[in-house]
């Protein structure tokens, strides 16, 4: 997607994709790109994408808002931080749809996403708290309950699985590379280990960002 570089003259990128999965869970989700170790599916190497926070909040508040006669048989919400692109100098937000060809044909969840991106693009932005999440799994049900109800929006989420070990730069990029700035690091404490725990809130400490604890 390196072509849309110079191709448009846009302040943001929203993606509207289909989302896969080994589990082939139902979802409808939101998510910032970017690669914390490897690029498997496209981007650099421990390269994380611009994010536009309160673009992303509007988008998972207009698809919850949206989708909300399906959720007894999708999971909503948001997905931590993977694949590209990663090197566009705009913002870039994924608006998916997973994770079998029977959903990706739903056109139930097609009027739901197509709905949440209008309703997102033609309002004014939602006023919350622009945050970076850290911990928790691939599908991390806290950080999207604090996205839901708890006023935060958020720009990156990087899973535990990909902060064991991570190059101290992710995390440096998750609370740098957001559009407008965040205000605050939310850590899922006991998902992670010390070591990452340390990293991250060094790296809060340096910026002067508070960190709230779920």
């Amino acid at each position: 997607m390196d072509f849309l570089e110079g191709a448009l003259d846009a302040e943001a990128y929203v993606v509207l994709s289909r989302h896969s999965s080994r589990s082939g869970r139902p979802s409808l989700t939101v998510h910032t790109p970017g690669n914390p170790g490897e690029a498997e599916f496209g981007g650099r190497p421990r390269e994380l994408a611009w994010s536009n926070p309160r673009l992303g909040g509007a988008l998972l508040l207009n698809y919850a808002a949206s989708a909300r006669g399906l959720l007894d048989r999708y999971w909503l919400g948001l997905e931590a931080t993977h694949h590209g692109p990663t090197s566009l100098s705009r913002p870039v937000t994924f608006i998916e749809i997973g994770s079998t060809e029977a959903e990706w044909r739903d056109p139930a969840a097609h009027e739901a996403m197509a709905a949440a991106v209008v309703r997102a693009l033609s309002s004014p932005l939602p006023d919350c708290r622009p945050v970076a999440g850290f911990g928790g799994t691939h599908y991390p049900a806290k950080h999207t309950r604090m996205a839901l109800e708890g006023g935060l929006c958020y720009g990156h989420v990087l899973a535990r699985h990909s902060l064991e070990g991570a190059d101290p730069s992710v995390i440096s990029q998750a609370m740098d590379k957001n559009y407008g700035g965040i205000s605050a690091v939310v850590l899922e404490r006991k998902s992670l280990g010390s070591a990452a725990r340390e990293a991250i809130m060094r790296e809060a400490d340096a910026r002067g960002l508070p960190v709230i604890t779920i």
